[in-house]
């Protein structure tokens, strides 16, 4: 148990390193021309149809799910790319990347909530002082210690960015729950399978001519899709099966102070000093909950099909 809980706080965090690269990839494309609704949009349909294709050719079997599932698969698929996605990108195109970001991690906060209504976990105090000490790590990494860094926005915007940390909390939920009986490759094929066409058809009802990928940014594109859209929700999803769902999503935080540090490596983007006390206070709270084995808890893996269900 002990092997299988650390694996998933290792899934978990690899998964929010990996996801840290998305700002990355989304300056490229958006250099190359696409809008940030055609990048999740084109993203989410080759990386779900991938998936499945792949499925079919090797592993058929992994494809088939109950029927009695299929509305937490539709529901999951919409809360994964329709209602996070486009919700956190309007919050990003109206208020300050800080403040739709911050918003977007309160995640955490909402799936230690859910998963205690839910599924029973317990909140114990290691876990408290644990999301504490993420969000006040956050706090310093995005600078909102200094209120001229914060711009003035719009109520809608910040419902949307609200908005966007509540369902990424839902989605959460409806994760572990499929988690619990499918693998992480079923799981993602048919989520972003469902959230795909969706957003498709969102943006063609919105955008006057949804971008295609041009051919020059093809490579580009694949190894997003690779990376950030199928690794990334892979190992979360196979962190939900091993460890509680507030643990994975606490973990997962880590994302970040990744994207800090890519930022400064990559796009000589400078780190002061509070922003480097942030992300080490992060990585505390992460150490901090993955310690927490307080006696009572239900892990993800511990919970029975029909318990779950």
């Amino acid at each position: 148990m002990r092997r299988n809980s650390l694996a998933g706080y290792l899934y978990a965090m690899a998964a929010g390193s990996i996801w840290a690269t998305t700002g990355l990839f989304v300056r490229y494309h958006q250099a190359a021309g696409m809008d940030a609704l055609s990048i999740v949009t084109w993203r989410s349909l080759i990386s779900s149809h991938a998936i499945l294709l792949v499925l079919f050719l090797f592993n058929r079997k992994l494809l088939a799910v109950d029927r009695a599932d299929w509305s937490v698969v539709a529901m999951s698929g919409v809360t994964t790319m329709v209602l996070t996605q486009y919700t956190f990108v309007y919050a990003l195109a109206h208020t300050s990347v800080a403040v739709a970001v911050i918003l977007n991690y309160t995640a955490p906060l909402w799936v230690t909530i859910m998963s205690r209504v839910f599924f029973g976990e317990t909140v114990t105090h290691r876990k408290g002082l644990a999301l504490l000490l993420s969000a006040s790590g956050l706090v310093l990494v995005l600078g909102l210690y200094d209120p001229s860094s914060i711009e003035l926005s719009s109520g809608l915007a910040l419902a949307a960015g609200l908005a966007s940390g509540i369902s990424f909390a839902i989605q959460t939920l409806l994760a572990k729950r499929l988690a619990i009986k499918y693998h992480p490759l079923t799981v993602n094929g048919w989520t972003g399978f469902v959230g795909g066409w969706v957003l498709l058809g969102l943006a063609w009802l919105t955008l006057p001519n949804i971008s295609m990928p041009p051919y020059s940014v093809g490579p580009v594109m694949a190894l997003f899709c690779l990376g950030p859209g199928i690794t990334a929700f892979y190992m979360f999803t196979r962190s939900l099966s091993l460890i509680q769902t507030a643990h994975a999503s606490i973990a997962a935080m880590v994302e970040p102070v990744v994207a800090g540090l890519l930022g400064s490596m990559i796009l000589r983007e400078s780190l002061s000093f509070p922003q480097i006390v942030g992300m080490a206070v992060v990585l505390a709270g992460i150490v901090l909950v993955t310690t927490d084995n307080a006696p009572g808890v239900r892990t993800a893996r511990s919970l029975a099909p029909d318990e779950a269900g």
